[in-house]
């Protein structure tokens, strides 16, 4: 273990923050922290397993927003990691929870409508 990887597992360990280490082929976990696992479970499905197959194919960086994982939303970002060659082995998830900001827009937006519409009808 290097300096590095205590470093990585100080700083996700305990985040909400889902972080997660994946190598191909079929997106491995090789690493994650406790809120990856608690969002995804221990094998990426569905909208993930998606997002993962587009940075495996194409070996573009990527942001998605409000992806459904488990029972919540998130913002997922996603990094390629390659060989010596350029071929990509792995991929780097980072996510952040969505769910509450969504929740809150859409009461807002239920305020507004119900505001402008006692407006009107006066």
């Amino acid at each position: 273990m290097t300096a590095a990887d205590v470093d990585q597992r100080a700083l996700f360990g305990q985040s909400t923050v889902v972080f997660a280490v994946l190598v191909e082929p079929g997106h491995r976990i090789e690493a994650a922290n406790q809120a990856f696992l608690d969002a995804v479970g221990p094998e990426p499905g569905g909208a993930v397993t998606e997002l993962l197959d587009h940075v495996r194919g194409t070996g573009e960086s990527r942001t998605a927003r409000d992806v459904p994982a488990g029972r919540a939303l998130f913002d997922f970002t996603r990094e390629p990691r390659r060989d010596d060659g350029g071929a990509v082995t792995g991929i780097w998830l980072i996510g952040v929870e969505t769910t509450q900001v969504n929740v809150r827009s859409v009461v807002v937006a239920g305020e507004e409508l119900g505001g402008l519409a006692a407006h009107l009808n006066r």
